[in-house]
């Protein structure tokens, strides 16, 4: 019996885009590890944080105006704290900005917030349409805002933090992390690699619980007026087809590193001077 199931083309453009997305990259890091510049390195991960703050949006069934800012500013408090508390703190890297550690490290803990900040995005803005006429009438009764709506909120954090939770319940006994087996198979001391991904799994889910709770206390703010009403109008339904356009940036995205960089820029050769 032969199953037709369509999967060929993907397979390949899959297998395709793998490899040349990873040559691609590990070049980029060659170069990126030998230069130690600040600018360079603060532009690499704002690009980071805006292509990870658009693709947990992309992942939403409803959409409003600002919500890429919400997602954006949230992974950037979250994904900087984690990153630079790890780094200075536990670490003590020196520079602190050292890109053989930061950048490598603030991808592990984007790519695991995206997957939460999704989850919790998608279900408040879910239920708060499902609920709506409940949450309407504690408003109608006098009660606040966040009365009206406070579950809705904890239950988005709480799914949010699900895929988070789970890695940490499972790893080492079915999760071995990616590099953890690699410094395993380079002939590192287990007992040395087990303390280094503890670090790692810590910073990996503080960075992911607080951009849950960021983004989903931003958006309870933004369907809310400070007077109390809901304003479900702002929100629109979006249907998730993949395209082409998505695999990218958007414009917007893109001027805002744009501009940022060129800040940054200005500053690092101010402070070169």
């Amino acid at each position: 019996m032969v199953w037709q199931l369509g999967l060929s083309q993907n397979i390949l453009i899959g297998a395709i885009r793998l490899i040349a997305q990873l040559l691609l990259v590990g070049y980029f890091l060659q170069w990126l590890f030998t230069i130690h510049n600040l600018g360079l390195v603060l532009l690499v991960a704002l690009f980071m944080l805006s292509l990870a703050s658009y693709t947990a949006v992309k992942r939403t069934n409803r959409r409003f105006g600002g919500i890429y800012w919400n997602s954006f500013l949230s992974l950037l408090v979250s994904a900087s704290f984690a990153t630079g508390l790890t780094i200075s703190g536990v670490l003590h890297i020196t520079p602190w900005y050292d890109p053989k550690y930061s950048i490598p490290l603030l991808g592990m803990i984007l790519s695991n917030a995206i997957s939460t900040t999704s989850l919790g995005l998608d279900s408040l803005l879910e239920n708060m349409v499902r609920r709506s006429e409940e949450v309407e009438m504690l408003l109608t009764l006098g009660a606040t805002r966040w009365e009206a709506a406070h579950e809705i909120v904890k239950e988005a954090i709480r799914t949010g933090t699900i895929p988070v939770i789970n890695y940490m319940m499972v790893i080492g006994l079915v999760n071995f992390p990616g590099i953890m087996t690699g410094q395993l198979m380079i002939g590192m001391l287990p007992i040395d690699v087990v303390r280094f991904q503890i670090t790692i799994a810590f910073a990996i889910a503080a960075g992911s619980i607080l951009a849950t709770i960021g983004v989903v206390m931003l958006t309870f703010r933004s369907l809310f007026t400070p007077d109390h009403r809901l304003q479900l109008q702002r929100l629109r339904k979006v249907k998730n087809e993949p395209k082409l356009s998505q695999l990218f940036p958007l414009q917007q995205i893109l001027n805002i590193v744009k501009v940022l960089g060129q800040k940054i820029g200005k500053a690092d050769g101010g402070i070169s001077n």
